[in-house]
């Protein structure tokens, strides 16, 4: 888990989980922030001179490179919720990352129209998806607001008021 921003590597080296199954031995490409490809099972002496290279990351034995979740229904993690202001959704979407959530949309509770506008209105998005500085966020990205009630049918609001 990497607990503070950081350039994104041009390689990462180690074990891969994609959907077709793990790689071993498997280097992942990326530029300009963004992932470009992954070469399978390299050689021994391809590894000695990545390393020698040194513009890489190597995994350990016990790490494994995997795409990020995405929770698309989110109230709070880590102490932080949804509803409870800028700090406390930052603090949410900080815990959300170190969990393998790399996105999420915030769900906040039933409440007045008045207070949910009033909790949007404080949401910032915790980390820029479209800014390409090459730099890893350290914290999952907010990618919108889901408003439980008062927008939910008289007729079929289920325990909603």
């Amino acid at each position: 888990m990497r607990s503070r921003p950081m350039l994104a590597p041009p390689r990462i080296t180690g074990t891969v989980l994609l959907p077709g199954g793990v790689l071993d031995r498997a280097v992942v490409l990326i530029a300009d922030g963004r992932l470009e490809g992954v070469e399978q099972g390299i050689s021994r002496s391809t590894e000695r001179a990545l390393r020698r290279d040194g513009r890489g990351d190597f995994l350990t034995d016990r790490e494994v490179l995997a795409p990020a979740y995405v929770d698309v229904h989110c109230h709070g993690a880590g102490g932080g919720s949804a509803s409870g202001g800028e700090a406390s959704l930052r603090s949410m979407a900080a815990a959300l990352l170190a969990h393998g959530v790399a996105g999420f949309v915030a769900a906040l509770m039933t409440a007045p129209l008045t207070d949910l506008l009033a909790a949007a209105g404080q949401a910032e998005r915790p980390a820029d998806p479209q800014a390409d500085t090459g730099v890893v966020p350290h914290v999952a990205t907010l990618l919108g607001l889901h408003f439980e009630g008062p927008a939910l049918s008289p007729d079929w609001s289920a325990g909603h008021d």
